[in-house]
């Protein structure tokens, strides 16, 4: 990793990194000292160069934007530590994790440091998302399923890999995933309408507590004139009110429920 170090910092200190293998040149020792903070950002982006620096001028994330430059560490050391700037320093970058923070602003203090990254794009996600599906965890499979088949963040629906991974996750077990496959087999989508299938997946996916199968499987019965099975799983849906936020379907599951009780 390559660093410039401002002027506000010892010169000093370049000679303790470079002894623990990075590239450190410092601001004076390139004949910049008292330049204006545009030339030293410009010769350290020039160079490719991490800036180190005390200088506050570049605290502002909306001017520096994560992943737009090759980083910054503000340094944030109060007046009376200052003459252990370079012990500070010289120790986060000594941590493994300063190996990360090429193009990141990062503030450190004695006390904490905090790494501003750059916003992860939704395709840097999905991939990521994929990456652990493909290793086998369920949690990715239903989130990355469920992703593609609604669509998010300019991802465009892709309903044959969503079959594909909410499949696999349903087959684990996870109740969220055999409700979205179940809404796939109701309405066809990647596969031939099966309602009998998308009630099995509703079914198991109800009994484990899954709030939107409840209203699902109740609106398929309703749809057969079960009035008496529509009943008990908006039951089930109403009796989830404490936590389930408000919404029109458990508003429906109210409503329902509510006319069919006797009148007092």
């Amino acid at each position: 990793m390559k660093l410039k170090l401002d002027e506000n910092l010892p010169v000093a200190l370049a000679v303790r990194l470079r002894e623990i293998g990075y590239d450190a040149d410092t601001v004076p020792d390139e004949g910049l000292g008292g330049h204006a903070d545009a030339t030293v950002w410009h010769a350290a982006q020039r160079e490719g160069r991490f800036l180190v620096t005390q200088d506050l001028d570049f605290s502002d994330t909306r001017k520096f934007v994560p992943g737009t430059h090759c980083g910054i560490l503000l340094v944030r050391i109060p007046d009376l530590e200052q003459w252990r700037v370079s012990d500070y320093v010289f120790g986060w970058f000594s941590a493994a994790e300063a190996q990360s923070w090429a193009g990141c602003v990062v503030v450190a203090t004695p006390h904490r440091v905090r790494v501003i990254r750059a916003p992860v794009s939704a395709t840097a996600k999905l991939e990521e998302l994929r990456a652990k599906a493909e290793r086998g965890l369920a949690p990715a499979m239903t989130v990355l399923g469920i992703t593609l088949l609604e669509g998010h963040d300019g991802i465009e629906p892709d309903y044959d890999e969503a079959l594909h991974w909410l499949s696999l996750a349903a087959a684990k077990g996870v109740p969220r995933a055999r409700y979205h496959l179940g809404r796939m087999y109701l309405r066809g989508l990647a596969t031939d309408q099966d309602t009998d299938r998308a009630r099995e997946l509703f079914s198991l996916a109800a009994q484990r507590g899954e709030f939107l199968a409840c209203i699902e499987l109740a609106r398929l019965e309703l749809s057969f004139h079960n009035d008496e099975a529509a009943l008990h799983w908006y039951e089930l849906a109403a009796n989830q009110a404490d936590r389930v936020s408000p919404c029109d379907e458990l508003n429906e599951a109210q409503v329902f429920v509510a006319s069919r009780r006797p009148a007092s």
